[in-house]
Formats: C-alpha cells, sequence, structure tokens
C-alpha cells in the first residue's frame, strides 16, 4: 500500500522525473524541481498519462 510516507521520501532533483508506484503499475508521481508532486495514470492502450491530481501534504 501506497503511504503519504512514500511519496514525502521521493527525492526533489533538479529536472523533473516519473517514477511506478504502488498498485497498479499504472500509477506514476512525477516530481518536479519545485517540490510539486502530480499523480498520473498511464493509459496503456494510447501509451498517454492522464492527469490524477497533486500530492497534498497532510499535517
Amino acid at each position: 500500500m501506497l503511504t503519504q510516507k512514500d511519496i514525502d521520501i521521493l527525492e526533489i532533483k533538479e529536472k523533473r522525473y516519473m517514477i511506478s508506484v504502488g498498485e497498479p503499475k499504472e500509477l506514476y508521481v512525477r516530481v518536479n524541481p519545485t517540490g510539486k508532486k502530480v499523480f498520473y495514470l498511464r493509459a496503456s492502450k494510447f501509451k498517454q498519462f492522464i492527469t490524477i491530481g497533486e500530492c497534498q501534504k497532510v499535517f
């Protein structure tokens, strides 16, 4: 199961990158240099990414 802690430990780099996380395997997180993290689903039929939403930090 994917937790908030798993998302928080993703490293912020100079360039944005995408990483597959959790289940299903089509779930990705894009990490931007600004620290913004956005969830995407990969539509394998069309090889496109569908934006789900931004990761909000829970306090």
